[in-house]
């Protein structure tokens, strides 16, 4: 059964990150294959990725080209604010091109987990508010590299950023699971019951 991750900002060949992150490699060398030995130990190659921006800080191609073909799955891409490489998609090999699906500027998925639905609002930037928010909807988002308050009462918003997360992807169960723990607003509950 194809599973479903969501991550960001691996900022592949960026050598400050290492500092920046506190990320526990010497080197960016180190850093290209530690992260993408993590994502190849969760993720298999029928799996969907959703990678929420800042896949890689350079816009050399023949970088980019073998880092996207030794990664598993299939790659959903919401562009971060470092990722100019993707106006150069078109110079890729068509087998970096086939991994992945789309690219957009955000996206919002509905999907079923223990036969409920769930809806996720996909961006690179956390929001404060964001499309059914107040009905349960949650944000994943990237960009603070593990420094955004993770759960705020009431708020469904998670950080899928490598560097809040073990630096590693996060399956959408493990990401469900958590948001079932956040209450609404009692504001935005008592909005909801005045609707119906």
């Amino acid at each position: 059964m194809r599973k479903v991750f969501f991550t960001s900002d691996t900022h592949l060949g960026h050598k400050n990150v290492i500092k920046y992150s506190d990320r526990p490699w010497e080197t960016v060398e180190e850093m290209n294959k530690g992260l993408i030995e993590r994502w190849n130990s969760r993720i298999s190659k029928n799996d969907t990725v959703y990678h929420l921006g800042d896949f890689c800080l350079t816009k050399r191609i023949d970088l980019i080209d073998p880092w996207l073909t030794s990664l598993n799955g299939e790659i959903r891409l919401v562009k971060g604010n470092h990722d100019d490489w993707v106006r150069r998609f078109d110079r890729l090999s068509d087998e970096a091109q086939a991994k992945i699906k789309w690219i957009r500027d955000y996206a919002e998925r509905t999907f079923e987990v223990d036969g409920k639905k769930w809806k996720l609002i996909l961006s690179h930037f956390p929001m404060l508010f964001w499309h059914n928010s107040h009905h349960g909807s949650i944000m994943l988002h990237g960009h603070c590299h593990g420094h955004a308050q993770q759960h705020n009462v009431g708020v469904r918003r998670y950080d899928v950023g490598v560097d809040a997360n073990g630096w590693y992807p996060v399956q959408l169960e493990d990401i469900v699971a958590k948001m079932m723990t956040i209450g609404l607003n009692p504001h935005h509950d008592r909005h909801k019951q005045e609707e119906e």
